[in-house]
């Protein structure tokens, strides 16, 4: 028996690869329980569709499963899974991660192609469906966490409880991948291979564009000694130098946080580490701690700023202050920490004074990295829901979801006022002449590399084009 996953977005990202953390996560799980399971990275290998039919005929898997882990790149797993059937009508088709748990149902109108999906936590639920698929007369009803389709309809089997002991499960199967050639483009090549790596799961708050659908409830964690045995058998087996946490939010719980860092220092690895979530009030609640990120080699820290007004964060939920903000940016800054702050804009209620004043914040606080997003409502999300109940919602192609294209007016600009001040922002932060000489004249290797990033990212998004959707 054999799964075959498929990731990638086959050849429309250029020049950044990141691991296909769920499906190696995933991989490692089933593996450990006798599964054969093999993954196809096909924008990692530049695989194109015509070679992917290829690789599946030579492979012969039991079934194919594809990811979702962010709404833009569904398409491609709606094309593969469409590939998928034309090679072999009898191979079966599962789809996992975050859209596929938020919305089934309409996954499964999207696409004729996808016979299974597996909702939250896929370990348990993917080994149980394998098994059962492996017999040949699957029952399936009871295999909690799974939705499938049986005679014209879609049927929704009983949730499955979230892995409650991270612990217990044995890391991503890390051997599956060209390790190797794993980059970002805001990471200089110099600093050596790189690696995405997640120690907890879900989040305790709820932000109504994220959480709690998207941040699967509980927040469950690996214990520190755990998460530090990742990080150092990644160092040791694959000479990994640098670690994107992409924690939702990392430090939660100051004493792991600070026994995490002490592992890493007293086991002496010299890595760097960027974390790539948590909020303000959190790092203002850990001030003490940061010194200590700095000597275990945290070298960056993403922090959810995503406004310049206390009226925004209330309406996202988000429970938190913008005077944290700077608190946090300062308290960083101060201890040579880069920050990255991401900024929503777009909002159903913002003008283009607000959009304005948000670039204007941005400013500011001056941090190395500003990312602008537009308000994106995440089919299957409190905020997606809200959208719709005011019916401003125009856009339906889930490949324009990737928080750059307007999917929705403002109650004050259209989608295409919306888009050229997108651009307007951006430039407005990055093409400044102190910006220019603070990061890339006066600027250590990762400012001027992030900073050349980020300022073509805004070039890239002036091209975009608002588009109709059809509902």
């Amino acid at each position: 028996m054999i799964l075959l996953g498929i990731t990638g977005v086959l050849g429309e990202v250029k020049d950044s690869f990141k691991q296909p953390l769920g499906l190696a996560t995933l991989a490692g799980f089933l593996e450990n329980k006798q599964i054969e399971v093999d993954i196809i990275d096909c924008n990692m290998q530049s695989i194109e569709w015509n070679q992917l039919k290829a690789e599946i005929q030579k492979r012969k898997p039991l079934a194919v499963g594809v990811s979702s882990a962010m709404t833009c790149f569904v398409p491609a797993s709606f094309q593969c899974l469409d590939l998928v059937k034309q090679t072999d009508p009898n191979i079966h088709t599962i789809g996992g991660g975050l859209q596929f748990s938020l919305t089934p149902e309409r996954s499964f109108e999207k696409c004729n192609s996808l016979d299974y999906i597996i909702r939250g936590d896929g370990e348990f639920t993917t080994l149980e469906l394998l098994q059962a698929l492996d017999k040949g007369t699957p029952k399936l009803e009871n295999i909690k966490g799974l939705s499938f389709r049986r005679d014209g309809e879609f049927i929704h089997n009983e949730d499955r409880e979230p892995i409650a002991n991270l612990d217990e499960l044995p890391f991503p199967a890390w051997h599956l991948l060209p390790m190797e050639k794993y980059r970002l483009p805001v990471v200089p090549p110099k600093w050596g291979n790189f690696a995405l790596v997640i120690t907890s799961k879900g989040c305790p708050y709820n932000c109504k564009f994220c959480s709690p659908k998207i941040a699967q409830k509980p927040h469950r964690v690996m214990s520190a000694p755990c998460a530090v045995d990742m990080l150092e058998e990644l160092n040791i087996k694959f000479d990994t130098r640098v670690f994107w946490v992409n924690d939702l939010s990392f430090n939660v719980n100051h004493e792991r946080t600070e026994r995490i860092l002490d592992e890493i220092i007293d086991r002496k690895l010299n890595i760097r580490i960027a974390l790539d979530g948590t909020r303000t009030d959190l790092i203002v609640r850990d001030k003490n701690l940061v010194p200590k990120m700095k000597k275990a080699g945290v070298f960056m820290v993403n922090l959810g700023v995503e406004s310049n007004s206390d009226e925004d964060l209330q309406d996202y939920n988000k429970q938190n202050k913008i005077q944290n903000s700077k608190r946090a940016v300062d308290i960083l800054k101060n201890n040579k920490i880069h920050t990255w702050c991401f900024f929503i804009v777009g909002h159903w209620t913002h003008s283009e004074r607000d959009l304005l004043n948000i670039l204007e914040y941005a400013k500011w606080l001056d941090p190395t990295v500003a990312i602008f997003t537009i308000a994106t409502p995440i089919p299957g999300t409190e905020y997606y829901d809200l959208m719709i109940e005011k019916g401003v919602i125009e856009e339906q192609d889930w490949g324009h979801y990737d928080l750059a294209h307007a999917i929705m007016p403002t109650k004050h600009l259209s989608r295409e006022q919306l888009h050229d001040l997108y651009y307007k922002i951006y430039m407005g932060f990055y093409k400044r002449a102190k910006k220019i000489i603070k990061h890339i004249i006066l600027g250590n290797t990762f400012a001027r590399h992030t900073y050349k990033t980020q300022r073509g990212l805004g070039k890239l998004y002036k091209t975009k084009q608002v588009k109709k959707g059809n509902f």
